[in-house]
């Protein structure tokens, strides 16, 4: 297996599949921002979500605090 560091196209692949990981990436201090979090306010007032919208997130942390999850993670594993 190959780790990653979680990119709005692999955050949803660690929460679909690792919800376990999520979880602690969480509870460490990681933030999980949703699509619309990230438009500018000039976006935000037209935007209108359409389906799979809510599936685009990115996770957020220091790359120590992701490095160290992860791999403290995968030695349980």
């Amino acid at each position: 297996d190959y780790v990653v560091a979680p990119s709005g196209s692999c955050a949803g692949m660690i929460r679909d599949h690792y919800p376990g990981l999520l979880d602690e990436l969480l509870a460490e201090g990681c933030r999980e921002l949703a699509f619309v979090e990230g438009l500018p306010v000039s976006l935000k007032k037209s935007y209108r979500p359409v389906p799979g919208d809510e599936d685009m997130t990115i996770l957020t942390s220091r790359r120590t605090t992701l490095e160290f999850v992860m791999r403290r993670y995968a030695a349980r594993q």
